[in-house]
């Protein structure tokens, strides 16, 4: 808005000593005959404060303004005898036009103080009503985020620190489970699990089975993450006496999600599930992986990765198979590969592995190829030529893992009703899911995580 004041030609050069720079002044024009005002065009953006005349041409000047664009524009009439009322006239119409400005300006911040408010009520009455629909409709807790354990591992050092940062809104966040390749034990404690937001508020998560022995183990918050929606990742603080092993997941092409360790950046994620909730609801601890929920006892495991054991060899396929079936070890990509048959399951035996007391073996498995359809797998463990002798392969396997779909991973387990000494025979089977072409179909298997009995379990 451009501030003008109509000025009557001989008293501009007086009106400009006193007002700002920035303000026009439009000069009114006296023409023939005596007594005529002529006004000058308004141009858009004008804002006339005030006319300014000679006390006696004041009654003509507002006379002029009556019909023309300028109606109502009040007139400050100057005394020829009083010349120093004119700079006072003047900022009191400028003090009045600035109050004006200002008290406009509080409405409009009142204005929007009040549209802020009732905005921030609509959203909370909003996500209320929300809360209640999805409380209705939707499960207690739901898996928000899987990031599936691949054959890598970090490790952290005593008084180390890890950070995982999340692709996920924190809200509603109950519970985070992370695997681990090693037995815990007592040492549980000296790990600490936290959830940062935005905000750099921290949150705890506590272990929900402290005497877990190794694998997914669940760390949940005392109540699920509330409030607005934010940023959040994961930090790990490791004050243990010896080096603490976490699994990976695989590599993320987006490296503010790679996992950060000490400042460093690694290519993997960190291998997690995320679990989200509904306010007051506590998940429980992850499900046993014996049907039966029998406690095994273990007092090691390590991980280990298929080029350190021996060769595999095919040990059953279908009678009647038709198609390509193999089982070799693929040096480049570390990893057994068992190829199904559309027939049947196809078993693959790793043979006379030394071993301690080994009451149960994990195994993580992959889908390998894109256009592969999906896979199942199984694993089994026997004594070292028992499954030779017998033949009876099927009842030394665990439960299937079903349906896994191409580049999926995925986790399968075999546990040994007495622990088996010395050495042992490791079975690796996989069969198609659906009834189709078993092209591509590379089951892989990636990495084993052996699990040793306590002596005299």
């Amino acid at each position: 808005m451009i501030r003008v004041f109509l000025v009557a030609e001989d008293l501009r050069d007086a009106v400009r000593a006193v007002v700002p720079e920035d303000v026009i002044l439009a000069v009114l024009q006296a023409s023939e005959p005596a007594g005529r005002i002529t006004m000058p065009e308004p141009e858009p953006g004008w804002n006339v404060t005030a006319a300014i005349a000679r006390e006696q041409e004041a009654d003509q000047v507002r006379a002029a303004l009556e019909g023309s664009a300028y109606h109502g524009t009040p007139v400050v009439a100057v005394a020829h005898n009083r010349p120093d009322d004119l700079a006072r006239d003047l900022m009191a119409l400028l003090l009045r036009d600035m109050r004006a400005a200002e008290a406009d300006a509080g409405e409009a911040r009142a204005a929007a103080a009040v549209l802020r408010r009732e905005n921030m009520t609509l959203n909370s009455r909003f996500r209320a009503v929300e809360s209640f629909l999805y409380a209705l409709g939707n499960p207690e807790f739901s898996q928000a985020l899987s990031w599936q354990g691949g054959a890598a591992s970090v490790q952290m050092a005593p008084g180390s620190s890890l950070s995982q940062a999340l692709p996920l809104n924190a809200v509603g966040i109950a519970a985070v489970d992370l695997w681990f390749a090693e037995v815990l034990g007592p040492a549980l404690s000296d790990l600490e699990v936290a959830l940062v937001d935005a905000a750099g508020v921290r949150s705890l998560l506590h272990p929900l089975v402290p005497d877990v022995e190794t694998g997914w183990l669940r760390f949940a918050l005392s109540e699920p993450l509330a409030g607005q929606g934010r940023d959040c990742r994961l930090e790990l603080r490791w004050s243990g006496e010896r080096a603490l092993r976490l699994g990976l997941g695989l590599p993320v092409p987006d490296r503010r999600f790679a996992a950060t360790t000490e400042g460093r950046a690694l290519s993997e994620t960190l291998a997690l599930r995320v679990w989200k909730s509904l306010p007051g609801v506590r998940l429980p601890a992850p499900a046993p992986i014996l049907p039966t929920g029998r406690l095994v006892e273990v007092g090691s495991a390590e991980l280990v990765l298929p080029a350190r054991l021996p060769a595999p060899a095919l040990l059953a396929q279908p009678n009647n198979v038709q198609d390509h079936v193999s089982s070799e070890f693929w040096h480049n990509e570390n990893a057994i590969i068992v190829h199904p048959s559309r027939q049947g399951a196809v078993c693959a035996i790793v043979r006379d592995i030394e071993v301690g007391r080994v009451s149960h073996v994990s195994a993580l498995v992959n889908v390998g190829h894109a256009r592969a359809p999906a896979l199942n797998f199984c694993i089994g463990i026997a004594p070292q030529g028992a499954v030779d002798e017998d033949g009876l392969w099927q009842r030394r396997m665990g439960a299937w893992l079903t349906g896994l779909p191409a580049h999926g991973w995925g986790e399968v387990h075999a546990f040994a009703p007495e622990p088996i000494e010395g050495r042992m025979d490791l079975l690796l089977a996989t069969a198609l899911a659906t009834d189709g072409p078993n092209d591509m179909s590379w089951g892989l298997f990636r990495g084993f995580r052996i699990g040793q009995a306590e002596p005299g379990a």
